[in-house]
């Protein structure tokens, strides 16, 4: 089979919703063992008309030098590209950051990424995937007119609107989903899908930056909306997100061994840490004993 065509010929045939699957094994024509039944979101924001910008870290980046981004390409229809002509401010690109995808790092100086049109419509979503890695209490991630802009103050995820909201403190050891939607006329912001406060919207954000007063992180996607009356379409953006770069844990079926000692492994680089029921706190741990081991 030439499954180069038949995925996309299935991958076509999609719309953006979920699906189920599971696996069934035969022997002849007998059931012999089958899968737990998984499900799956397939998203499309080219879909929707409302689509501003898309950029990703894997994708449409241009290089000045070495690893040096001159731009990062909007892959949405508005060629609404991300550019910085002067080397000194230009991000880097770094690869396997999270979950095996490549990420672009703003540094603790001057890196700073300019968007090529504006967004002036009230009604807007913006969501971004970000680790901060510094220790500047006052950070503005996205940069825009005067009093909007979005990023970290006094250790915590906050957007400025005119007035301030904010949400829960960073990690540094953590990416984090910031997100703020505008849809008529209420403005949420949301870390990790969880809405930290809510309140009118005042302004647009204007002419946008990405990086500005020492960013010092790692950005691997971000998506922004213009004109949207659904809201549902940051909910399903995020949802996106989420399940691509910190998809649920799933250990897999139960492992059943007949000698002693062996290992478990569940190692994944979007997990930031490991509570076993013995106890144990590494990814790997060893099997002396039969036994439910649960992870946490």
């Amino acid at each position: 089979m030439e499954t180069s065509i038949f995925q996309e010929k299935l991958v076509a045939g999609f719309n953006s919703n979920r699906f189920y699957w599971r696996v069934i094994a035969y022997r002849n024509t007998s059931t012999i063992d089958t899968s737990n039944i998984a499900s799956f979101t397939y998203f499309d924001p080219n879909s929707h008309d409302s689509l501003f910008l898309w950029v990703k870290a894997d994708t449409a980046i241009t290089y000045s030098s070495g690893d040096s981004i001159s731009t990062w390409g909007d892959i949405s229809a508005n060629s609404n590209n991300l550019t910085q002509s002067q080397a000194f401010k230009q991000p880097k690109f770094r690869s396997n950051s999270i979950n095996s995808y490549p990420s672009v790092y703003f540094d603790d100086f001057f890196d700073r990424l300019d968007f090529s049109k504006t967004l002036n419509s009230i009604n807007y979503s913006i969501s971004y995937l970000y680790k901060y890695v510094g220790n500047n209490s006052n950070v503005r991630v996205i940069y825009g007119s005067a009093d909007w802009h979005m990023g970290i103050r006094s250790s915590q995820y906050f957007m400025v609107d005119s007035t301030r909201l904010f949400a829960i403190d960073y990690d540094t050891l953590k990416y984090a989903l910031h997100s703020v939607n505008s849809v008529n006329g209420v403005l949420k912001q949301l870390v990790n899908g969880v809405n930290f406060g809510t309140k009118p919207a005042i302004r647009v954000p204007g002419n946008l930056s990405l990086g500005q007063d020492s960013p010092n992180g790692y950005i691997p996607e971000m998506l922004i909306y213009k004109g949207i009356s659904d809201s549902t379409i940051p909910i399903k953006t995020d949802k996106y997100l989420l399940d691509k770069y910190a998809p649920p844990v799933d250990l897999g079926r139960d492992k059943i061994i007949c000698s002693f000692p062996d290992t478990l492994d569940i190692y994944k680089d979007t997990y930031s840490s490991y509570l076993w029921s013995n106890g144990l706190t590494d990814s790997i741990i060893p099997i002396d004993s039969a036994g439910k081991y649960l992870v946490t």
